[in-house]
């Protein structure tokens, strides 16, 4: 019952802030439609998280240099992709959005100086999906740590 893929501060749990993340050629399908068969509640109780959920709660929290490209999110119940809080330099790019329930972006960070949301290239049902408060910033630039053996 959360988010499909969920990148965020926390100030409950006293997560680390979030630097360098790239979210690559994923599929995430059916984000809260139904139950879990975990779960033994009778009724679906959604947590209104979207398929991919990004965000830094207080000021005090970073969460940058977030790319988020090239991956499907079909049949949420709520919305496709949400930044939100204090992120900043998020892209979210040539994703595929299929049957999503709300919106395809939200976006509720708190914008500031130098803090970009970048969003081209995106399809929503086989047409473009791109968010007019995002269409245009420049995408930032995420740096791949090798796996270590």
């Amino acid at each position: 019952r959360n988010a499909g893929i969920l990148i965020v501060t926390e100030s409950f749990y006293r997560t680390a802030h979030v630097r360098n993340v790239l979210v690559e050629d994923n599929e995430i399908v059916n984000v809260q439609t139904q139950r879990g068969p975990y779960d033994p509640r009778p009724s679906l109780l959604a947590t209104g998280q979207p398929g991919i959920d990004i965000g830094a709660e207080l000021p005090e929290q970073n969460l940058s240099g977030v790319v988020v490209r090239r991956n499907t999110v079909r049949n949420t119940q709520r919305d496709a992709i949400r930044v939100r809080g204090n992120a900043c330099d998020v892209g979210i790019a040539d994703n595929d959005l299929d049957a999503i329930r709300q919106f395809n972006f939200v976006l509720n960070h708190v914008r500031r100086p130098g803090c970009n949301i970048a969003c081209p290239g995106n399809r929503a049902n086989g047409g473009p999906a791109d968010h007019p408060d995002c269409a245009a910033n420049p995408m930032p630039v995420v740096t791949p740590v090798p796996a270590t053996p």
